[in-house]
């Protein structure tokens, strides 16, 4: 009898969404960044009264810095932007060229997100059901301003992107290749992403070269890949379209702690005696 009450008391519980904590398992949360991509324009200033004052930058030359995000469900209703504890946040989003924005919860189901500049939706997105994303925006070979965009979602979860991990990104419109440490060598083509097991390092000797349709592999960038404990990693290719460019592609390295630091613990004090 007493089992018959039990079964009656959790299946009535289950319908009414009100389980009990223990028998709960709290879903992952998952999230989207979004990063600019592209070159500041050249730095502007007048001179007034005596003073210089630095002039903001033409129209369409950066992506707006400040935007609404809306996130519909399959039904195209709007769903309200929380915090990791469910509280409602504030659904607008900061927007600088090469930095990744914070996180942004998201639910998990089918998503499609904006991006709204004013009243007008600035950019599209449809998010999957599951997993994190970051959403990489550039502007195509043509564009001369961020009114015209293209994007790539890349997954972005701890799952899929760990520590010791580094991540390439190109976005640029020819192959590029990465040489690692003078022994891994791969290619990636124009809107792919891969991700590689870096691990802890005090600079990996790393060349990136594009292809020349003409003259072949030609080397635009070689340094040291350098990586702390806990952190992961991401280089950008992009093309280079800043005001008279050297080189076609221009690449970003942009590092991230995603464990905090441990502090040994403190020794004792020794006592005189």
């Amino acid at each position: 009898m007493q089992v018959v009450i039990f079964r009656v008391l959790f299946s009535v519980l289950f319908l009414l969404g009100g389980l009990p904590c223990w028998a709960q398992e709290s879903a992952p949360l998952r999230t989207v960044r979004f990063i600019a991509l592209g070159d500041p324009p050249p730095f502007r200033q007048e001179i007034r009264a005596g003073v210089r004052h630095e002039l903001p930058p033409p129209p369409g030359s950066v992506p707006p810095l400040t935007m609404g995000v809306q996130m519909l469900n399959q039904e195209g209703k709007i769903l309200p932007i929380t915090d990791a504890e469910g509280t409602v946040a504030q659904s607008e989003v900061r927007l600088r060229l090469n930095q990744m924005t914070p996180p942004i919860f998201l639910p998990e189901q089918e998503l499609t997100f904006q991006l709204l500049e004013g009243d007008e939706v600035w950019h599209s997105l449809r998010l999957p059901v599951k997993g994190s994303f970051l959403a990489v925006f550039w502007r195509p070979s043509k564009s001369e301003n961020w009114s015209e965009i293209r994007s790539r979602v890349v997954p972005d979860g701890k799952e899929k992107f760990k520590i010791g991990d580094l991540r390439f990104i190109n976005v640029g419109p020819v192959i590029t290749r990465f040489e690692i440490k003078g022994e891994e060598e791969f290619e990636l083509a124009a809107g792919q992403a891969k991700v590689r097991s870096l691990g802890t390092s005090t600079g990996a000797p790393t060349t990136v070269s594009y292809r020349d349709p003409r003259r072949g592999w030609r080397r635009f960038w070689s340094s040291a890949l350098v990586q702390n404990r806990g952190e992961r990693s991401t280089v950008f290719v992009y093309r280079a379209d800043g005001e008279k460019p050297r080189r076609p592609l221009n690449l970003i390295t942009l590092r991230e702690r995603i464990a905090p630091i441990e502090v040994p613990p403190s020794r004792p004090e020794a006592t005189n005696r």
